[in-house]
């Protein structure tokens, strides 16, 4: 699914960009606008694809851009042959603009990610160690998303999906019912109850329900 869906976003995209650069071609073509505008109408959706994409969808679009140029806004027109030189000069840089500003915008992106994953790392140690949790829960759909600590204290497989029904199986029967009438008000706080896992181990765990901006998928 998660491939599925980044195959998705990517078609869609090239389709998106595509359809940008289609655009300006025809307005500035339409208006007879000189090199320089469609040039830098071109450079903005290469940089806004970047900040998308990858580094060679941004590439090869700005390979698709220098095309463009060539082809419908420097003399003679309908031709990918360039007569002036200080048209050629702009061509190119053009093309080594948007080339570093690409890798430069692809590499920020790479270090924030790594970045990311860093934290991610640390999160899960941290975790570990203290025994503590985390979730996000998705109250206008139920879907939750749980760490892999959480996942250690209910004693689940991780590729098993959270659900609020998986939590109160580990409750103690004493206290699911008040569990389940609790959780349905979904405020904001702290509650606690005993737990039993499969190996009839039995805890006590609380949880800290604080408010919460959109659940992040891994």
């Amino acid at each position: 699914m998660r491939d599925l869906a980044k195959y998705s976003r990517a078609i869609a995209e090239f389709l998106s960009a595509g359809v940008a650069l289609a655009f300006i071609t025809d307005l500035c073509f339409q208006l007879r606008l000189n090199l320089a505008t469609p040039a830098l109408l071109y450079l903005i959706v290469i940089v806004l694809l970047s900040l998308r994409g990858s580094f060679l969808s941004s590439a090869i679009f700005s390979f698709i851009a220098v095309g463009l140029l060539a082809y419908y806004f420097v003399p003679p027109v309908f031709s990918f042959s360039v007569a002036d030189s200080f048209d050629l000069v702009t061509i190119i840089a053009f093309l080594t603009a948007s080339g570093v500003i690409t890798r430069l915008v692809s590499r920020l992106r790479e270090l924030m990610q790594e970045k990311l994953r860093q934290n991610e790392v640390y999160l899960a140690e941290a975790q570990r160690l203290s025994h503590t949790g985390s979730f996000c829960w998705k109250t206008s759909t139920g879907e939750m998303l749980w760490s892999e600590e959480i996942f250690r204290i209910f004693q689940y497989d991780p590729s098993t999906k959270p659900s609020l029904g998986l939590i109160l199986q580990r409750v103690d029967p004493e206290d699911a019912k008040l569990r389940e009438r609790n959780d349905r008000t979904r405020s904001a706080g702290k509650k606690g109850s005993r737990t039993r896992t499969p190996n009839a181990d039995a805890g006590w765990h609380q949880e800290a329900y604080p408010p919460c901006g959109p659940c992040r998928k891994k």
